[in-house]
């Protein structure tokens, strides 16, 4: 009995999990690179084709500190598969460090963590 009654409370869990993770966007960044005066960031959406933004912040490793120059936003609309996108930032010689966040009707989707130098 107890096995059947499980089965029966794992049926409708399932469902819920089903139905909450049907429009999530499954993605990914890959390549992050610097060619002035924008931020070229690969992103690889899995998913359906939908709008977000981009949120960039950007600090400067000067001198072994670690301070913020600024935040950046770009809207952009996601196709399914590979999407290149390009955040105007003006940044001069230097090692930064980068938070990129994906962002989809205010929520945060995917964030990440990375180091670039500037030549």
């Amino acid at each position: 009995m107890t096995s059947a009654r499980g089965k029966l409370i794992l049926i409708p869990l399932m469902l819920v999990i089903v139905i909450f993770s049907a429009g999530c966007l499954e993605t990914s960044f890959g390549v992050v690179e610097y060619s002035y005066p924008l931020l070229n960031i690969e992103i690889t959406n899995s998913g359906e084709e939908t709008d977000a933004y981009v949120q960039v912040t950007v600090f400067d490793l000067a001198d072994f500190r670690q301070i913020e120059i600024g935040k950046y936003v770009e809207d952009i609309h996601l196709k399914t598969g590979s999407n290149m996108v390009s955040v105007p930032v003006k940044l001069k010689k230097g090692d930064y460090k980068l938070y990129i966040y994906l962002i989809e009707n205010n929520e945060r989707k995917v964030a990440e963590i990375r180091d670039i130098g500037v030549e």
